[in-house]
């Protein structure tokens, strides 16, 4: 075998070894038992942690997810109802381009409220300042979503 040709090939053992080591060992650091759960939010908390212990259990976690699923279901319903116009249980071309026009429509009025609210100067733009504003006020909603340091 060509010399050239037996070094490339060893080189390549040597990087697949290698990455295969790596994997391994990332493998079992993500199997210890110091793997972090997720922060739940309060609100959440608040309303499934049943035993008030401050995390789910697989009951509580179980009643959140059937209670998710139910909403996604009744989104679902509320959607055919409003855009399935032949009611045949599918969105078709016609029935999907009545469903973009409204989401077109609410994606416009969300702009022009954003707009209405924090293009202080009346440019019809964002500027740096005006988008800094409008960032810190949805951080600020996010932070207000977030645990509380009680249940943690």
């Amino acid at each position: 075998m060509n010399t050239s040709v037996n070094t490339t090939l060893r080189a390549f053992f040597f990087v697949l070894a290698s990455v295969s080591a790596v994997s391994v060992v990332r493998a079992e650091d993500s199997d210890s038992s110091e793997r972090k759960e997720p922060k739940v939010p309060a609100a959440i908390l608040a309303k499934f942690d049943a035993n008030k212990d401050g995390k789910l259990d697989e009951t509580e976690k179980a009643a959140f997810k059937a209670e998710m699923l139910a909403k996604r279901e009744a989104g679902k319903a509320e959607m055919m109802a409003k855009y399935d116009a032949n009611k045949d249980g599918k969105i078709d071309e016609t029935e999907k381009a009545a469903l973009k026009a409204d989401m077109d429509a609410k994606r416009t009025a969300a702009k022009a409220e954003i707009l209405a609210k924090y293009d202080t100067n009346k440019d019809g733009k964002l500027d740096e300042t005006e988008k800094a504003a409008l960032m810190a006020d949805r951080k600020a909603e996010r932070e207000k979503k977030k645990p509380s340091k009680e249940t943690e």
